[in-house]
């Protein structure tokens, strides 16, 4: 339980030097929620819709309320000493053992490097056994555009 809240406290220590710079989107006591809070939400969404999702104004303010809500009732869990149980600080754990792993996968993908020879043995494993790679009977194919069959099942008539 100690080792759970020295990392809390390791994480709230790195990041609070960020902190000068960050400019507040939603503050009410001591609870705030800044633009580098937003920012971190948004990695979620993949780059390439990040400027999109960015833009509508709607769905910002709902991330800023979702935001807001969650750090209030974090501090209110806090304070009902919901985090002192054993099982939840466990949980608490294993959910940032699963986020960093994952964080650390991608990091592994972005920076590791991929053989020349890849490419070239995948297309020699594929010509030398091609059944291996296809699935029979996967595909079907239909005389009648999207969904235009529907309206021939009622009535008998069926495709050839």
């Amino acid at each position: 339980m100690k080792s759970l809240y020295a990392l809390l406290a390791a994480a709230t220590l790195a990041v609070a030097p960020l902190a000068a710079a960050e400019t507040p989107l939603v503050t009410s006591g001591d609870i705030v929620v800044t633009d580098a809070d937003f920012e971190a939400f948004m990695e979620r969404v993949p780059p390439e819709l990040r400027v999109e999702a960015k833009a509508d104004g709607e769905r910002n303010n709902k991330v800023v309320d979702l935001l807001f809500t969650n750090r209030i009732l974090a501090r209110e869990a806090r304070k009902a000493g919901i985090d002192q149980d054993p099982a939840l600080a466990r949980r608490i754990q294993q959910h940032m053992d699963a986020f960093l792993a994952l964080q650390y996968v991608a990091h592994l993908e972005r920076t590791a490097p991929v053989p020349d020879i890849l490419e070239a043995r995948a297309r020699e494993l594929y010509l030398t056994r091609p059944a291996r790679y296809t699935e029979p009977g996967s595909s079907r194919a239909s005389a009648y555009p999207c969904g235009a069959h529907r309206a021939h099942e009622g009535n008998g008539a069926r495709a050839g």
